[in-house]
C-alpha cells in the first residue's frame, strides 16, 4: 500500500513540473537563429512560429524572405548593403506584428597558410606550403568562403616582385617564385578577394607577412 502512495505521489509531483515547464504562446513571433542581427550575403536562418492563427501572413520590408526545408523555418536576406534594418511583418486577422532586425556585413574571416604547421600553429617551411585557406572560429558563424585571388609580394634587398595568384592554391608562377627566392625573402600576401552566395568581396584585414627561410 506504501509503495502504490508513494507511486502516485510521485507521478503527482512529475505532473506538476511538466506543466510548470510547458510553455505555450498564442501570438505569432520571430525567432533569430542564435543572434538578434542578419547579416547581408548570409543566409539568415529564423524561425517563425504561428501561435494559434492558422491564416498568418509572412512578410519583409528591405528584404527577401523564403520558406527553408524545416518546419517552422525561413531564410531572410537583406537587400543590399545600403539596407541597415529589416522589418519581418507578420499579419493576420485582426492582428499585425513587426520586427525589426539590424543588418550588419559579414565579419571578414581569418586566412592562413596551407601547409605544415608546429605545435603553435606556425608553418615550419614556407617553401613547403600549398596556397592559402579560410581559417573558421569554434564560435564562427556557418559561412563557406570561396578565395577568388590575392596579390602575392616577394621582396628581397635586391628587387621586388609583384604577382596575382589565381584561386586559392599557389599557380605555376608563384611556386616558382618561392622555391626561387633568396634567403630572407620577405613575403606579403594582400589584395584577398574571396566570395559566397555570389556575393564577391575584398578582406580590408591586415596584409599576412612571412620570410622565407
Amino acid at each position: 500500500m506504501q509503495k502504490i502512495i508513494l507511486t502516485l505521489l510521485l507521478l503527482c509531483i512529475g505532473y506538476v513540473l511538466w506543466s510548470q515547464l510547458k510553455v505555450t504562446s498564442p501570438e505569432p513571433d520571430v525567432i533569430p537563429d542564435s543572434r538578434k542581427t542578419l547579416f547581408y550575403g548570409y543566409d539568415n536562418l529564423v524561425t517563425i512560429t504561428t501561435g494559434d492563427r492558422k491564416d498568418l501572413t509572412v512578410s519583409v520590408k528591405n528584404g527577401r524572405i523564403k520558406k527553408a526545408d524545416m518546419p517552422g523555418k525561413f531564410y531572410v536576406w537583406p537587400n543590399d548593403y545600403s539596407t541597415d534594418t529589416v522589418t519581418i511583418i507578420l499579419t493576420s486577422k485582426n492582428f499585425k506584428k513587426q520586427i525589426e532586425y539590424r543588418v550588419l556585413s559579414l565579419p571578414d574571416p581569418e586566412v592562413d597558410y596551407a601547409g605544415q604547421t608546429n605545435e603553435d600553429g606556425v608553418i615550419t617551411n614556407f617553401r613547403l606550403t600549398r596556397g592559402i585557406r579560410i581559417r573558421y572560429e569554434r564560435n564562427d558563424l556557418f559561412r563557406e568562403f570561396k578565395i577568388d585571388s590575392f596579390t602575392i609580394t616577394f621582396k628581397d634587398s635586391v628587387s621586388e616582385v609583384k604577382h596575382k595568384n589565381l584561386g586559392s592554391a599557389w599557380d605555376i608562377q608563384t611556386n616558382s617564385l618561392i622555391q626561387n627566392s633568396r634567403h630572407g625573402t620577405l613575403v606579403i600576401i594582400s589584395e584577398i578577394f574571396v566570395s559566397m552566395n555570389g556575393i564577391k568581396r575584398e578582406l580590408f584585414s591586415m596584409p599576412k607577412v612571412s620570410w622565407i627561410k
